[in-house]
């Protein structure tokens, strides 16, 4: 497997009762396009439209680099940048056993996700990518970086504990902290302003 394919959305939250977004002082609004263009600078994303594997909604390809979608998500935009992160980083490195089964539930979760209301043509594709417990980890990671900037990093802890540790101390000594603290702070701002 050259790449990561996103089979559906992932934009619904975990099944946890988890509280999303914390309230926060608005700020100047900042748009879906802003943010997608900050990710790609600031973590050497090329971002292509079309071109994705049938049965999927976005992909990211390891040897090339390319992320692809058929349109700007900011889910999507999330789960392909932590392939990024993961492939180009070690932040999956060193981390303990507790942290790795926070990664295995976030996998199990979103293969859940992806199964509900699939068509049987599209559960067929869900169980030959997903099925491969090799994928478990990197696609856990994806959805950690999307829950942690989408719902935010208080959510994250909860349904992370042990990897939200790792991860806080990882970023803490990486090129990409900063990069991170600022796209988090970027999807707060925009799911604020979308709220009632």
């Amino acid at each position: 497997q050259e790449g990561f394919p996103l089979m559906a959305s992932p934009s619904t939250p975990p099944e946890t009762g988890m509280p999303g977004i914390p309230a926060k002082a608005a700020k100047k609004p900042v748009s879906k396009e802003q943010i997608s263009a900050t990710l790609d600078r600031d973590f050497d994303i090329v971002f292509r439209r079309g071109r994705i594997p049938a049965g999927a909604a976005a992909f990211f390809n390891v040897k090339t680099e390319v992320m692809r979608a058929n349109w700007n998500d900011l889910d999507f935009k999330a789960h392909e940048t932590g392939h990024k992160i993961d492939f180009g980083t070690d932040v999956l490195q060193n981390m303990s056993p507790a942290a790795r089964g926070d990664l295995d539930f976030l996998f199990r979760d979103l293969v859940t996700r992806l199964m509900t209301n699939a068509t049987p043509q599209q559960q067929a594709l869900i169980h030959k990518y997903y099925g491969d417990p090799a994928v478990a980890v990197h696609e856990g990671f994806a959805e950690f970086l999307r829950n942690y900037w989408r719902y935010g990093p208080n959510t994250a802890r909860e349904l992370a504990p042990d990897f939200t540790k790792h991860f806080d101390a990882w970023k803490a000594g990486n090129k990409y902290g900063k990069a991170i603290d600022k796209a988090t702070e970027l999807y707060d701002r925009y799911f604020l302003q979308m709220s009632p």
